[in-house]
């Protein structure tokens, strides 16, 4: 069955297109360097500060069970929302522009 056809400025067209252009269905993982690796494989060009998300999978784990690692500091907490902050809106960038939680353009 084919998905449901949406308009060109919808998000979930642009979604639509990635997945038939990917020719294959993401695997179940936190691990944000391998689903990287996917999107580099399937010819999408991934900026240097969203390839540092990467870093951002040990908490996937460490933020689940409490002591697991080491305490995050200040300094850590920062970059790692700046990356966070910057992987969402090139993500955004890259379905047309929506927010997720908005009905309005970024």
């Amino acid at each position: 069955m084919s998905a449901k056809r949406h308009q060109p400025d919808d998000p979930r067209e642009w979604l639509n297109r990635a997945r038939s252009n990917l020719g294959g269905a993401f695997p179940y993982t936190h691990n944000l360097a391998r689903l990287l690796d996917l999107l580099a494989e399937g010819g999408i060009g991934v900026p240097p500060e969203v390839r540092r998300a990467e870093d951002l999978t040990r908490f996937a784990f460490e933020a689940r069970y409490p002591g697991a690692g080491p305490e995050v500091t200040s300094e850590l907490y920062q970059q790692c929302l700046r990356t966070a902050e910057a992987t969402l809106r090139w993500a955004e960038g890259r379905i047309g522009g929506t927010r997720f939680g908005s009905s309005t353009p970024a």
